[in-house]
């Protein structure tokens, strides 16, 4: 269940503009821990630690590959 809503939130980021305060990885990171978090919040479930972590190693292969390209 969550992976899908998971797929759901990073097909919007991708087709949404980076704010513009995010300026390094780090802050991409951040940012998008906030999101799952304020996600998983309005849809009603519990996100743990290691979703995040999941969430954070899937952000960085889309960066290497954005970075190859």
């Amino acid at each position: 269940l969550w992976s899908l809503h998971y797929w759901r939130l990073l097909k919007f980021l991708s087709r949404n503009e980076i704010p513009y305060m995010i300026v390094n990885y780090d802050d991409l990171v951040d940012h998008t821990e906030t999101v799952m978090r304020q996600v998983a919040s309005f849809i009603g479930i519990e996100i743990t630690a290691e979703q995040i972590n999941e969430g954070r190693s899937f952000t960085d292969e889309r960066l290497r590959h954005h970075i190859r390209n």
